[in-house]
């Protein structure tokens, strides 16, 4: 009986938490303590508050009934529209006793229009339904209501706080606030700016920074608009403000220019709209803002580059959250170009000349790399070293340093006698590789007749070209290597950046995230082997099961779309997702509560180059945001400053079948001991079996139960249709290695 009522009640709270979320969807949040704070602000008039929350629950009941999606319904979606007509009906025809009944078939009737808005707008089109079920169901009431008793009785609306104390623009701004739940009151848009402050600062920030833009627009136009009509395209232009400037675009200087072009053309088009609405018999309400919203998602969609601003390509949260996502991809993955640019040999070369060198790599060609294999001694042959032969990179393979096309080669120019150089045949020969829109890649001065490729062949990242020689300017045998942005020989070269490269130094080896090699530098590629990449690797169906905080978590693992391993965690909607690159892999963000012990993999493990070497040093960035256990106030504070997080050192070793991983920060103490400090111990039949973070002196940790089963269930675990998944990385732009190039309105995040 105990199980059956904490079943019900279990069923009970998740379908309250709808009626906060619907309120907390209309500005873009998806916390029910938000939408909470929300509903207080239509509590201080109780009509209003009884007919929003009855058209919830009617909207609520209804998409229950036509079976649709319990992920969309829990977060809100089909109730939010609902609400507003709630909301708005009960302003407008609160004393009319066919409001109520009213209220129950506008709130099915707005279910309905959303399902198949969403069918047609998002699935067809990529656009998001926002408001547009409230307007097409209001304008029915509007025009329905004399033919059905429905009289405009508008409910009673007082503001105790005297004139006066506030000084105007913020009580303005209040009141405008206000007006979006029908209740332009001081009081409650007290309620909304507490909500929308505990939310977001910087959406607090855009949306106060609309409403003064078009306050004093107004008051220096020729002929000011009437108040009424200010009020109203000041509400639609905060709305927008919030979406453009830090929801569908990561909050920039760019993000908030468009923001305030986007209010001010809420103004322009409200007071375009006036008389032909009010011919009609219908108010503006939330008209302006969807207009502008769809021609900014329109107009953002036919860039050639998906910047200034960039837009939000994955599961979107408040302003802080997107951009400290998007801080911390952009340091961890800092790509030159739309995909991951390896080194074009395997094993240790030396760059002999790099950018701007001062032989060959000038004007034009000024982004060039030659590599060459030097031995300890800083030698480049052995014997005699007129002989070809005796140079150690001469027939060394040549490698595609990214998955491409080739589109021309040569291969039948002789190599050059050692001191000699065919200045007719620059190039000697060499293989063009086409790896996007206007990128191109070339090596040169191969050996003849030692390319292995053909054009037209698709290549993969890693494949044999050909082999090093001595063609074309060449006194002595080594590879040439830029990118280009046009696909003919002896195009303008363009920057390039490699990445995922092993520094060697005397002191040891250093895993850059990307490096520009200089004269003299020493690099590799990551040569995964050994046992890691099998004992390390988790695989679909393996299940575990940690004790953190005095409970048992379970960790399932399967497969999202696009193939990458997805860590499910038995917490309702927390996951974390793992892109395996080949050579490292490497965990994103994690999606639900930070209570989670997937919070602590994701800080103990950003990244692993899936090779063993002891000696091998790398750097990655934790999340800002702290695990919850080990700050008292997590979120808050980086959530003011938004950073790419905390910047770790990592090393791994090997005891006995355990792989364990230190992680230590390089930001310090007083004392100058590190802040943060992770140990991860991991064994590929048991997956982690420990995890351990120290932070300012407190520790928290997770370990494996004694004695746990280890449990494989072959499955591929579904996303919740409202997550975007990451792409693989190879296909990922420039900073962001599990975002993809798209408009923004394919965001699916979506409100009024």
């Amino acid at each position: 009986m105990s199980t059956r009522l904490a079943g019900t009640w279990t069923t009970v709270w998740r379908w309250f938490r709808e009626i906060p979320r619907a309120y907390a969807q209309i500005f873009f949040a998806r916390s029910a303590a938000v939408g909470l704070l929300f509903a207080l602000a239509t509590a201080t008039e109780p009509r209003v508050l009884a007919f929003g929350l009855v058209a919830v629950v009617s909207a609520s009941l209804v998409a229950r009934g036509l079976g649709l999606d319990h992920e969309l319904r829990a977060s809100g979606y089909f109730g939010y529209n609902a609400l507003l007509l709630g909301l708005g009906l009960g302003h407008g025809y609160a004393g009319s006793w066919m409001a109520m009944p009213m209220v129950l078939l506008a709130a099915g009737l707005a279910v309905l229009v959303t399902s198949a808005l969403k069918a047609w707008l998002t699935r067809s089109f990529a656009l998001p339904v926002l408001s547009l079920p409230f307007l097409a169901v209001f304008a029915l009431v509007t025009w329905a209501a004399p033919s059905v008793g429905l009289a405009p009785t508008l409910a009673p609306v007082g503001d105790p706080l005297p004139a006066g104390i506030l000084p105007a623009l913020l009580a303005g701004y209040l009141r405008c606030l206000g007006s979006i739940f029908f209740l332009p009151t001081v009081a409650a848009g007290a309620w909304m700016a507490l909500a929308l402050l505990v939310h977001s600062r910087i959406a607090m920030i855009l949306s106060f920074a609309a409403f003064a833009l078009v306050s004093a627009t107004n008051t220096v136009l020729p002929s000011p608009l009437p108040e009424p009509e200010v009020a109203t395209a000041a509400a639609n232009a905060l709305l927008l403000s919030v979406a453009l400037g830090g929801v569908w675009f990561i909050p920039s200087l760019w993000s908030a220019a468009w923001a305030g072009a986007g209010s001010l053309a809420c103004l322009v088009i409200t007071a375009g709209l006036a008389q032909p609405l009010s011919a009609l018999g219908l108010p503006a309400l939330f008209i302006p803002f969807n207009l502008v919203a769809f021609l900014f998602l329109l107009a953002a969609r036919e860039r050639v580059r998906d910047r200034r601003p960039q837009s939000v390509d994955f599961l979107p949260g408040s302003p802080e959250e997107n951009l400290r996502y998007h801080l911390n991809q952009r340091a961890r993955f800092p790509l030159s170009h739309a995909l991951r640019i390896h080194l074009p040999f395997r094993g240790r070369w030396t760059c002999t000349q790099g950018v701007d060198g001062p032989h060959t790599h000038q004007g034009r060609w000024r982004h060039g790399f030659d590599f060459e294999v030097l031995d300890a001694n800083g030698r480049r042959f052995h014997g005699d070293p007129t002989e070809l032969s005796n140079y150690h990179c001469y027939k060394l393979p040549v490698l595609a340093v990214a998955p491409g096309t080739v589109i021309s080669l040569e291969s039948d120019i002789p190599d050059n006698p050692v001191g000699e150089m065919n200045l007719r045949q620059n190039w000697g020969n060499y293989v063009i590789v086409q790896h996007g829109p206007a990128l191109y890649s070339l090596v040169a001065h191969l050996a003849p007749r030692s390319i292995k490729v053909r054009p037209g062949q698709v290549v993969a990242q890693g494949e044999v070209l050909g082999l090093c020689g001595n063609s074309g300017r060449s006194p002595t045998p080594h590879i040439h290597f830029h990118l280009q942005s046009a696909p003919f020989l002896g195009a303008d070269t363009v920057a390039a950046t490699f990445n995922d490269v092993v520094a060697v130094a005397q002191i040891g080896e250093r895993l850059e995230a990307a490096l520009v090699p200089r004269e003299g530098d020493v690099s590799r590629n990551l040569e995964p082997g050994g046992d890691l990449p099998a004992r390390i690797s988790a695989r679909p169906g393996d299940e575990w099961r940690l004790r953190f905080k005095g409970t048992t978590e379970t960790v399932r693992l399967g497969l999202d779309l696009f193939g990458q391993t997805c860590w499910q965690s038995d917490l309702p909607g927390t996951s974390l997702t793992a892109t395996h690159a080949g050579d490292f892999l490497a965990f994103h963000d994690v999606v639900g509560t930070h209570r989670s012990v997937l919070a602590l993999v994701r800080a103990a493990l950003p990244r692993l180059p899936l090779e063993d070497n002891a000696a091998l040093i790398w750097r990655d960035f934790v999340p800002a945001r702290i695990p919850r256990g080990l700050s008292r106030f997590p979120g808050w504070w980086t959530a003011i400053l938004p950073s790419p997080g905390w910047e770790m050192t990592y090393l791994m070793h090997q005891e006995g079948a355990q792989f364990i991983i230190v992680g230590t920060s390089l930001r310090t103490d007083r004392r100058h001991r590190p802040r943060l400090r992770t140990r991860i111990v991991f064994d590929g039949d048991q997956g982690p079996v420990s995890i351990q973070l120290s932070w300012k002196g407190r520790s928290v940790g997770a370990h494996r139960p004694p004695r746990a089963p280890v449990e494989r269930i072959a499955t591929v675990l579904p996303l919740p249709k409202s997550i975007q998944p990451p792409k693989p990385l190879s296909d990922l732009p420039h900073g962001q290695p599990d975002r993809f190039t798209a408009s923004p309105s394919s965001v699916r995040k979506e409100s009024p």
